[in-house]
């Protein structure tokens, strides 16, 4: 802070507590005849409290209000500060109190507006000040423009950008200052060219599973503001002989990450750093849904004619799809993993010259596949859907006749299961691969729950906590009940239960509900009845 902004420094008299006042409080005191209230300085900036037996002074600011002034540190020095080595604060991080630092013994001082902080705590305005982290609204980049791109490491992968606003040299972070009220991406501010850089921990920004080293920043600017990206290596920049840019399918796409660089036969997602900083967007601009068109059909043929289907392997369980939606099986190959993805999407991986998404179904049960070099992957194509499905095996055809097809008596949105069919003393579902990829959510998940079988809840598989609802405690069984032969081994939300459809079943295959709550309550009661009576009809 400014010195002549503040009218004296002086010892803290005897300063008392006063219960149930706000934090930013530090208490009252008698200062030359008079009562008066104390503020804490560190509270108002969104920092740890003074400690009560730390050695403080107060920063006088009135000798009339009722409030006098803040409460500090015994810290206190002074510096001299000349105009060249006071830098604006990028909007980027500026609040209503701090707008500018001093560069001293290269390292960045924020400066504290005292005055404009004085003015909110007399007004009542006691939550600390934060920027908006607003960054300039910038297009997103012209692909057929991009003649460089820029190759660094974060989180352990390597990636790509556009390299147009990157300074080609990157630098060791330096002295980094520490600041309050700041998303955990940003890791403070650093000098650089007489300018004060935002540092972004890019592997925490796009929320990779590992953080990386972060040993080196890459400055740039993005639509005039100043950003300081942490990478863990950066590679320099290829020029266009160097590399191609390809499409992602629209499932692995999004408004920061819409395309890929191939360099020397390697895939590297091409982050639009212009895009990963503005505000956020739900979407790419068309709805997921709408970008594909899918064709099949066996929703038609189900129930009406004998069908085919392809059994596979989840978790250990058969499950089957519809065998005209299956192209292909190929050996398991590597594939790439892409953020800013819906979970049920494990990479990209080419096939015959185009890259397919590559979708892990264990993630609709809450798991993630470990998956081995011996698995396969089946291609799905469903209209202008395709996509590689990571599978343990591959078991081939099953006819079905008419009167061996059920429907699924839960009530699933987007027709995410065709329906399903007795096997012995199970019953198999069939999977619609296109809905459980563009319709993928929680509620999904939860929906599936209860339709792990004993031995999908034991085959090896990472549990993944972020997809399940609270109420499944990672290492407790999710489905209890015991399931009779003939019966759906499904789950479901106890509230979307609803009866099953009229349609024709025999007595010893008839359909019963499972619970996936704690308890049965009415209505799964009354649709397991529904259930038992409409199939009782249709063999009578």
């Amino acid at each position: 802070m400014w010195e002549d902004e503040i009218v004296a420094v002086r010892d803290v008299p005897g300063i008392h507590r006063i219960p149930l006042s706000p934090a930013c409080i530090a208490g009252m005191s008698i200062l030359d005849d008079r009562t008066v209230t104390l503020a804490d300085l560190a509270v108002c900036l969104g920092l740890p409290p003074l400690g009560r037996d730390m050695p403080a002074r107060l920063l006088l600011m009135s000798d009339q209000e009722k409030v006098a002034g803040f409460v500090v540190e015994d810290r206190i020095s002074r510096i001299e500060a000349s105009p060249e080595n006071v830098l604006p604060m990028p909007e980027y991080l500026k609040t209503a109190v701090v707008g500018s630092c001093v560069l001293h013994a290269s390292e960045l001082m924020p400066v504290i507006n005292i005055n404009a902080l004085f003015g909110r705590i007399q007004k009542a305005d006691r939550e600390p000040a934060m920027a908006e982290f607003v960054v300039p609204s910038a297009a997103p980049t012209d692909i057929e423009s991009v003649k460089s791109v820029r190759v660094f490491s974060a989180g352990q992968q390597v990636f790509a950008a556009p390299a147009a606003g990157l300074e080609e040299e990157s630098f060791p972070p330096g002295r980094i200052t520490k600041l309050s009220l700041i998303p955990p991406y940003v890791k403070g501010v650093a000098p650089h060219d007489r300018k004060v850089f935002p540092l972004i921990r890019l592997a925490q920004l796009m929320k990779l599973p590992k953080a990386g080293m972060e040993s080196a920043m890459i400055p740039a600017d993005l639509s005039g503001a100043p950003f300081g990206f942490l990478v863990d290596e950066d590679g320099g920049t290829q020029f266009s002989r160097d590399f191609t840019i390809e499409p992602l399918p629209p499932l692995a796409q999004s408004l920061w990450v819409p395309t890929a660089a191939r360099h020397h036969g390697a895939l590297l997602p091409l982050i639009d750093l212009g895009m990963l900083m503005s505000p956020r967007h739900s979407d790419i601009g068309v709805p997921l849904p709408d970008r594909y068109h899918p064709d099949s059909q066996f929703p038609d043929q189900f129930r009406k004619e004998e069908v085919v289907v392809a059994e596979f392997s989840l978790l250990g369980a058969r499950h089957a799809l519809p065998r005209a939606e299956v192209e292909d099986t190929v050996p398991f190959k590597p594939y790439r993993s892409v953020p800013n993805v819906q979970p049920i999407v494990a990479g990209v991986a080419e096939h015959k010259g185009e890259l397919l998404p590559v979708l892990d179904l264990a993630t609709v049960f809450g798991r993630r596949s470990l998956a081995q070099p011996e698995w396969k992957m089946i291609v799905v194509r469903n209209g202008d859907f395709r996509a590689l499905v990571i599978t343990e095996s591959y078991y081939g055809e099953r006819r079905l006749p008419v009167d061996q097809q059920r429907v699924v008596p839960i009530v699933l949105p987007h027709s995410v299961v065709y329906g399903c069919y007795p096997d012995k003393d199970v019953v198999r579902l069939i999977l619609n691969v296109e809905a459980l990829a563009v319709h993928f959510d929680l509620s999904l998940v939860k929906s599936f729950l209860g339709a792990l079988s004993k031995e999908m809840q034991e085959a090896p598989a990472e549990i993944v906590p972020a997809l399940l609802p609270e109420e499944y405690m990672v290492g407790e069984p999710v489905v209890s009940a015991t399931v009779p032969k003939g019966a759906v081994a499904i789950g479901a939300d106890t509230e979307r239960l609803k009866a099953e459809e009229a349609a024709p079943a025999r007595q010893d295959a008839e359909i019963r509900v499972t619970e996936e709550a704690r308890a049965e309550t009415e209505q799964a009661e009354l649709a397991r009845r529904e259930v038992e009576d409409q199939a009782g009809a249709d063999d009578a």
